[in-house]
């Protein structure tokens, strides 16, 4: 893993938590992956409950030996996950919309999804049973300034659940490439297709009630293809299950 970071860690989180929206900066997702992870931390944290994804990610793929980076993936996507999950629970019961509620849901499913891989590799899960909690300090800052921004009108909701999906999919892109193992590159697979059925969705709703919004983290031309482009069918982890 390259080494070049950007300055002081502390003036990282203030900047990306009180300026990302309003400003459409990046932030380096080796950083914020690597912050919290092997810190001490509670266990506030909910169980991994037996499923049929997590049978099938135990049988179907082999376990292999995890790299540094692989592992700060799987910690940084559960967290991310949980944050995105979080912030859609708070905007639909805060505004009632419609779409909120299936962005909670879709997000539920995959930090269950992450949860099945942490269980697996035997991880020390970071994610809190708590809402708004996070071990990771860029995420904990990022979901204290979303939040709050997301509460002040439904206009604002939206931007922040469309920036939240961009974030989620500009990581995943990033350490996907990273990882070769065959479990873990097939569940970011599926979160980034759910990802960009998302933002399609997300960008439906904003255009239908004329709500400009303008990308932070993937470039203009990437966001305008995806969203200008037909739903992808997801077949799943197991396909044939």
């Amino acid at each position: 893993m390259k080494n070049n970071r950007f300055a002081p860690i502390l003036a990282l989180a203030v900047f990306a938590a009180s300026f990302i929206f309003f400003t459409g900066c990046q932030v380096d997702p080796v950083q914020i992956g690597q912050l919290g992870v092997g810190k001490q931390i509670a266990d506030d944290r909910g169980p991994v409950i037996p499923s049929p994804v997590c049978e099938c990610l135990n049988s179907r793929y082999a376990s292999e030996a995890l790299s540094a980076e692989e592992t700060a993936a799987l910690l940084f996507a559960r967290e991310e996950a949980k944050m995105a999950r979080d912030i859609s629970r708070l905007l639909s019961e805060r505004w009632g919309t419609q779409i909120f509620g299936h962005l909670y849901a879709a997000e539920q499913d995959n930090f269950e999804m992450l949860g099945c891989l942490t269980d697996k590799y035997r991880l020390h899960d970071p994610a809190f049973a708590t809402p708004g909690m996070f071990s990771n300090e860029i995420l904990q800052s990022m979901y204290n300034s979303l939040s709050g921004q997301a509460l002040n009108s439904h206009n604002d909701a939206l931007r922040v659940s469309a920036l939240v999906q961009e974030f989620g999919l500009y990581d995943l892109t990033y350490r996907g490439k990273q990882a070769d193992n065959a479990d873990i590159r097939v569940v970011f697979g599926s979160i980034m297709l759910d990802t960009r059925n998302n933002l399609r969705d997300m960008s439906t709703v904003m255009n239908g009630a004329g709500i400009s919004y303008v990308t932070s983290y993937i470039n203009a031309g990437l966001y305008q293809s995806i969203v200008n482009s037909g739903h992808e069918v997801n077949p799943g982890i197991c396909p044939g299950n």
